[in-house]
């Protein structure tokens, strides 16, 4: 992400380099929109310097830096703003630019992964008595689905309501783990959720798009990331729900063969019960 990458190379970065950085945060609304002469111009600088401070932060290219500035600027933008931002390239169809950018993030998250990670929050799970899922918002639907198949080997995953979440909380067992899942536009509700977690003592885990997210200020044993693009006024839950994917694995894999028997036990009941139709 563009603002984390400037924060971490901030004190590396060279005065015309750090007058470009400042720049590009202080101005979100107009950077993305500047070719790299114009935003020059205003740091009075080079264009090539410029040009230069996007390969230093990793990018291909000015284009690419003015990709992640637009990135930037949609963080903080409402729905309807946002829209009218959106640029489709004429000479491709939308749906072609959607896949093409949710690749790019599948990409992104595939590199930035740590299988270490996914492992070590994999093996707190099954040692944790209870898992609470705090989400709200378009995240709500990646809790739905976490909660849906952890519950197959867990034998208690429960999604915590507005309402009830502090008489959910106050009789959770001792070394529950709670999980917040918010990508931007963060949820305030979630945000809350995990600091009422912390002061209650649960373990807790925080799935977003980046390790500087805002429910960090609640200090949680893991953090687990994959990118989330904004498209229009979409967010783009592709990378995330890969992730989900790579979470729910990882559990089932820890459990072995319990984790087989566990499904065939599931199979004689949906047979005994019938929850499929067949062709």
């Amino acid at each position: 992400m563009l603002k984390e990458k400037i924060i971490a190379g901030m004190k590396g970065f060279s005065a015309t380099q750090a007058k470009v950085a400042r720049f590009i945060l202080e101005n979100p609304r107009e950077a993305p929109f500047m070719t790299a002469s114009q935003m020059a111009e205003s740091v009075d600088t080079s264009e090539s310097s410029v040009i230069r401070f996007a390969s230093i932060l990793g990018y291909s290219g000015y284009p690419e830096l003015k990709e992640a500035m637009k990135s930037l600027l949609l963080d903080q933008m409402t729905t309807i703003e946002r829209m009218a931002v959106y640029d489709d390239d004429p000479r491709e169809s939308p749906c072609h630019r959607i896949m093409t950018l949710d690749m790019l993030d599948l990409g992104e998250s595939q590199t930035n992964l740590n299988p270490q990670d996914i492992r070590s929050w994999a093996l707190e799970v099954l040692e944790a008595p209870a898992l609470y899922m705090a989400a709200q918002r378009s995240s709500l639907a990646l809790a739905g689905y976490l909660s849906f198949y952890l519950s197959w080997f867990h034998p208690s995953v429960h999604q915590l309501n507005d309402t009830l979440i502090r008489e959910q909380l106050t009789t959770a067992p001792k070394g529950s783990m709670m999980v917040g899942i918010s990508f931007p536009r963060y949820s305030r509700w979630t945000v809350d959720a995990m600091k009422l977690g912390r002061s209650l003592g649960l373990t807790l885990t925080a799935i977003s798009d980046s390790p500087h997210n805002p429910m960090t200020e609640a200090e949680p044993e893991h953090v687990l990331t994959a990118p989330c693009r904004h498209i229009s006024f979409i967010d783009s839950l592709t990378a995330p729900m890969s992730l989900m994917n790579c979470l729910i694995m990882a559990v089932a894999d820890e459990m072995g063969d319990e984790a087989k028997k566990r499904l065939q036990e599931l199979e004689e009941l949906w047979t005994e019960n019938p929850v499929y139709t067949v062709k």
